[in-house]
């Protein structure tokens, strides 16, 4: 009877092993072969509250991608980035002061804009020509103290 629990043990425990190595190997191959990990990095609503923009880091087996969404449509996927971690990318949307363009940066670089009331992707030209909202220091729920402004008590 000890015997058995031995074996049973030892079955289970080598079982075990064996579906945990396999799991390993499925989703390492699901890396490798095209299945892609993507994750919300921003979600930014436009001002009158209408139109939602998400941007979405995209990672491959040796690839990066930035996929933009707005109100849940697909309207840029960006090329490839080689991913590397010894800098950063600062991948951001913003809005800019009218309100009606959206904005794409990397590293403090415009690479799309997207105007709302044409529905469509704007020239290099009107991109760089935009200006953008900057929030407010008090537009931020931040306890501590901003630099160069006078500490307000709460």
């Amino acid at each position: 009877m000890k015997r058995n629990r031995r074996s049973v043990a030892i079955v289970t425990i080598v079982a075990g092993a064996i579906l945990a190595f396999a799991a390993f190997q499925i989703i390492s191959f699901r890396r490798a072969f095209g299945v892609k990990d993507q994750r919300v990095v921003q979600i930014l609503a436009s001002s009158d509250g209408r139109t939602r923009a998400e941007l979405i880091h995209r990672h491959a087996l040796f690839d990066l991608n930035f996929i933009i969404q707005l109100n849940g449509a697909k309207i840029f996927t960006s090329p490839d980035f080689k991913p590397n971690n010894t800098i950063p990318f600062r991948e951001t949307i913003l809005w800019d002061k009218a309100g009606k363009n959206l904005i794409f940066e990397v590293g403090g670089h415009r690479l799309f804009g997207y105007n709302l009331t044409a529905k469509r992707q704007l020239s290099d030209q009107q991109l760089l020509a935009l200006e953008v909202q900057n929030p407010k220091p008090q537009d931020f729920h931040y306890s501590g103290h901003w630099p160069g402004l006078p500490n307000k008590s709460h």
